[in-house]
């Protein structure tokens, strides 16, 4: 907080000092250099986030550019303006600054602020839904900046398509501008870019599942922020580490080992959000495993941070998996009680699909406890719950948990009823789990055993 209060102290010094300068100038008539004070008194305003009395200063500017017919000067104040406008929320007159620009560095040959003035009218565009202008633009910014062999323009511009094309979700079109970018900015030596480019690679990656290749650039982010001593970024790329080997499945010890660490830096970085957040995956990478008893242990401690921040939405969600852990170690009182608490969590809350989770895990609880009615009540609310809001998969698991309920009481009939609708949405929903215990259910003796 103090660095930016600082720099905040910085620029109103400045402020002062230009205007005590555009006051002089003024009285001097001195037209060229109202025009840079005009300018500059702009930039800090909108640095400053003043955007109203930075577009007086722009406008007043860009008038005396016409009167001294600086095409230069004119072309880089139509720029500021243009950046103003697009913060205002005048997109039009944006549009028309940025357009106006680049008539004139057509013109006079300036390709430096031709590129940045074809980025911005290029995200102009973007925001309009005008894509493929959009996108043509950005890449006549690329040309313009690969044949005046400007680098930090084309590091920008290559930067700035691959971002958008990945935020369309287009991974293959976004790489190639990303890893140019990348290269370019290790030979600028700004780490940071380059940092930021290897880890939009590895979301790339890892979207498109080529999952060794998104470990390759999560290790290059990983490498870049040691050596920037930036813990926060060492964070994020030991997080993108585990989560390509979870999805990968075959390393599990690894996989764990990368949470272990993860969690080592946001606990060196007080970082209490992210300290809960590991501990319920662990706990989750535990469970998977079979591994109830650790998995018991995360639950508890995630669950503990989670009542420090009063975050009453996670507690409910660890609360579940506590409830559903202890049902495995066979604990069901605990469970129970456990199971409960959540419930109140999520009617606080209104989370609805927890609230759901929670009556699943409760009816799992009361059918292992030999209470089949208080099993049937807990499923068939959680049945209701799904259906509302519309999750076909869980409405085939609540109905599939309803049929073998009645199937141990020997209700073949009602157990049927469920068991074929359960079928049915393991099938159109193509749930290989569902439909396997399904028929499991339907060829047991439970089905076959009379009343």
């Amino acid at each position: 907080m103090g660095f930016f209060i600082g720099m905040r102290a910085k620029k109103e010094e400045a402020l002062e000092r230009i205007e005590e300068a555009l006051k002089i100038d003024r009285q001097q008539k001195d037209t060229e250099a109202i025009v840079i004070d005009l300018t500059n008194l702009g930039a800090v305003l909108r640095s400053l986030e003043d955007y109203e009395r930075a577009r007086t200063c722009l406008e007043e500017g860009h008038q005396l550019c016409e009167v001294i017919q600086n095409p230069n000067k004119q072309a880089y104040i139509l720029n500021s303006l243009g950046n103003t406008y697009r913060s205002l929320g005048k997109d039009d007159e944006a549009i028309h600054s940025f357009q106006r620009v680049l008539k004139i560095t057509e013109q006079n040959r300036n390709p430096i602020i031709q590129c940045y003035s074809l980025t911005s009218l290029a995200h102009m565009y973007f925001r309009k839904e005008r894509i493929q202008e959009s996108l043509q633009l950005y890449e006549q910014a690329i040309d313009v900046s690969r044949k005046t062999e400007h680098a930090e323009g084309l590091s920008a511009s290559l930067r700035m398509l691959g971002e958008v094309l990945l935020g369309m979700g287009r991974q293959p079109d976004a790489l190639p501008y990303l890893h140019e970018a990348a290269t370019i900015f290790a030979r600028l030596k700004d780490d940071d870019s380059e940092a930021l480019m290897w880890s939009n690679i590895a979301t790339a990656q890892e979207r498109e599942k080529n999952y060794p290749d998104a470990i390759t650039a999560w290790e290059k982010v990983l490498t870049l922020q040691k050596a920037a001593n930036n813990s926060p970024g060492e964070l994020e790329a030991i997080e993108g580490m585990a989560r390509v080997t979870r999805h990968q499945a075959d390393d599990p010890a690894r996989t764990l080992q990368y949470y272990g660490e993860a969690l080592d830096l946001a606990e060196e970085l007080n970082d209490r959000n992210k300290q809960g957040d590991l501990l319920n995956t662990l706990g989750i990478l535990e469970w998977q495993q079979g591994a109830y008893k650790e998995a018991l242990g995360w639950y508890e401690r995630a669950l503990k941070i989670f009542q420090e921040l009063d975050d009453l939405v996670h507690q409910g969600l660890v609360l579940n998996s506590l409830g559903v852990t202890l049902t495995k170690l066979n604990r069901y009182e605990e469970a129970l009680n456990r199971l409960k608490a959540a419930l109140k969590f999520h009617y606080q809350t209104k989370e609805n699909l927890l609230k759901g989770h929670a009556l699943a895990a409760l009816g799992d609880v009361h059918y292992e406890m030999g209470k089949p009615d208080e099993a049937l009540r807990c499923y068939a609310l959680a049945l209701k719950i799904r259906q509302g809001i519309g999750d076909r998969k869980g409405e085939g698991w609540m109905m599939y948990h309803l049929a073998r309920v009645y199937a141990s009481q020997g209700a073949k009939e009602s157990a049927r009823d469920y068991l074929n609708q359960a079928s049915r949405i393991a099938k159109e929903c193509k749930d290989g789990k569902l439909k396997e215990i399904c028929n499991e259910l339907q060829n047991s003796s439970l089905m076959k055993r009379r009343k």
